[in-house]
């Protein structure tokens, strides 16, 4: 079995939110791989896959239209 876990956290790195904040206030710090930095909004998704088999490639490509390619 396979298992991850994705984990977002949503900020806004400015001090404030819009023209002038709009009476709004942002976190005004950066981007930070810190697992304990505080966020407003976080997500915490596990997933678990069964075992992976192996298979074939899959690929679809659709064809390719403009005008450097119309003869």
């Amino acid at each position: 079995m396979t298992a991850i876990t994705i984990i977002t956290r949503s900020f806004h790195p400015d001090a404030n939110v819009g023209v002038g904040g709009l009476g709004f206030e942002g976190d005004d710090r950066d981007f930070s791989f810190d697992k304990n930095v505080t966020a407003r909004i976080h997500h915490i998704m596990p997933i678990i896959r069964p075992q992976a088999q192996k298979g074939a490639p899959k690929q679809r490509l659709g064809r390719s239209r403009g005008a450097a390619l119309a003869r």
